[in-house]
Parts: structure tokens; C-alpha cells; sequence
């Protein structure tokens, strides 16, 4: 079977709702510090015929982060540990396996990712 491109109107993109880590200050207030990046979006292969998921965060130190789909639903969670967890992260790039548009169909891909707006919510590794 040949691929063929999508049909623009077929793109994928994913909106970014909300990008903050909560810091807990020594008084115990919460305060919410912004990511300085927070992007989440699909890369579609025309080429090889495939499609993958793309997210890339960076945040000032934080400790652990979460994004979330438009319902709400998790799709990821990282949480460093041991000695990482204590001094903290600040970028995270991460590229998603990138099956052939012949086993996983551009509509079952944008099912999994549908478009809308993704949460990305953290701690700060001073919390």
C-alpha cells in the first residue's frame, strides 16, 4: 500500500492551555512559576510515512511534571529520583515511537492525540 500525504486540513495540531510548577515558599505559600517553554505537537512524515508524538518543556528546577490531554486524561509523568530528584531537572525533549501511517492511521493517532489544549503542570525542585 502507497502512503499519501494527508490533506491539510488532516494536520494535527495540539494547543497549549496552561504551563506552571508550584513552588511552596519557606512561609508555605504556593506560588505557580511559568514554564519557559512548554510545546507538545505532532510531526507527520510525508517522506516516510509515519507519524509521532513531540514534547519539549523547560522550566527554571523542577522536581517533577505531568501533561495531560483536553479531557484531562495523564499521558505523561516524570519524576526524577534519588540524588536527581533533589537537585531537579530543567529541560525535557522527548520524540515518540513513529509507527507507519499503515499501523496506526492518521485517524487513530489523532484519537490518542486529539487536538486541543494540553496541561503541563509540575513541581518546582524547591517545593
Amino acid at each position: 500500500m502507497a502512503f499519501k500525504p494527508a490533506a491539510p486540513r488532516e494536520l494535527l495540531s495540539l494547543a497549549l492551555c496552561a504551563a506552571v510548577a508550584l513552588a511552596v515558599l519557606p512561609s508555605g505559600e504556593v506560588v505557580a512559576i511559568e514554564f519557559d517553554r512548554a510545546e507538545i505537537f505532532n510531526e507527520c512524515n510525508a517522506t516516510d510515512g509515519d507519524v509521532g508524538l513531540q514534547v519539549f518543556l523547560d522550566a527554571e528546577s523542577w522536581k517533577s511534571v505531568s501533561i495531560k490531554r483536553p479531557e484531562g486524561k495523564r499521558i505523561l509523568k516524570v519524576t526524577p529520583e534519588d540524588g536527581l530528584r533533589r537537585i531537579g531537572l530543567t529541560e525535557l525533549a522527548i520524540e515518540g515511537v513513529e509507527p507507519p501511517l499503515e499501523e496506526v492511521p492518521f485517524s487513530r493517532f489523532r484519537a490518542l492525540f486529539p487536538e486541543g489544549d494540553y496541561v503541563f503542570s509540575g513541581t518546582t525542585a524547591s517545593s
